[in-house]
């Protein structure tokens, strides 16, 4: 029988249209949670990313990023959204 995978934390960096601070993220996390937002804007993505990482308590283990839900390691997976238009 397969070893069944825990359903991943999904974390969406958005650019929005501001000009100083652009990113932001939401985190969905699985099961029938909603979408977690915070009022923060982020110079770069990557630490739009970071932030998210660190609002989750996320690990690395292995060169892949982990969180701990209800005893359980779910894995965490990035998505990069431009709303913004030019």
């Amino acid at each position: 029988m397969p070893i069944k995978r825990p359903k991943p934390v999904i974390i969406t960096v958005t650019k929005t249209r501001r000009k100083s601070q652009p990113f932001t993220f939401s985190i969905d996390l699985p099961g029938n949670a909603a979408k977690q937002t915070k009022n923060e804007y982020y110079t770069r993505s990557t630490t739009a990313r970071t932030g998210a990482l660190r609002q989750i308590d996320a690990f690395k283990e292995g060169g892949a990023w982990f969180v701990l839900i209800k005893g359980k390691s779910h894995p965490v997976e990035f998505i990069n959204v431009n709303k913004a238009k030019q």
